[in-house]
């Protein structure tokens, strides 16, 4: 049938097979050398407060794909241009594990003002990137991504 073939056609020439690393953000985490630290076992459960570790570890990872993403679009994405490497996500990481081991509770607002203004933010010369790095992490790091039981990343509404 005709139509079989022009969608097929069409669906080929809009996926593409391919053993190369991911671009964007997906590539960003999973290949930027990330796996050889956080991606270790030994790693994931290196922490005693485990679920807790690793949501704030998830949230870390795609904080640090996005903002090494935001550098491909020029003065759209960062106003300057910062040298963010796999080794602010390393000692991030370290940092993370240090500050849960040391509190009974999880503290939001000196993880946020560390990676924000410390680690990430080291880098920041310009006030609207400064602040565009704190409303990142405000969303991706705070309270509800984590609930009583750890189980869940997120809290959805409604449910």
């Amino acid at each position: 049938m005709l139509s079989d073939r022009v969608w097929s056609g069409r669906v080929g020439s809009w996926f593409k097979m391919s053993d190369s690393a991911c671009d964007g953000s997906v590539g960003e985490v999973a290949g930027c050398g990330v796996c050889s630290f956080v991606c270790v076992q030994d790693t994931l459960e290196m922490c005693a407060r485990e679920a807790e570790f690793k949501c704030i570890l998830f949230a870390l990872c795609y904080f640090h794909a996005v903002v090494c993403e935001r550098r491909k679009f020029g003065p759209q994405g960062w106003n300057r241009v910062y040298p963010y490497n796999v080794g602010d996500l390393t000692i991030s990481v370290n940092v993370l594990y240090n500050y849960l081991e040391a509190n009974s509770k999880v503290p939001w607002e000196d993880l946020r003002y560390l990676f924000g203004e410390i680690m990430y933010g080291g880098h920041i010369t310009d006030d609207w990137d400064r602040r565009l790095c704190r409303t990142y992490l405000e969303e991706y790091m705070n309270p509800t991504m984590v609930c009583s039981n750890g189980t869940k990343l997120v809290e959805i509404p409604g449910e």
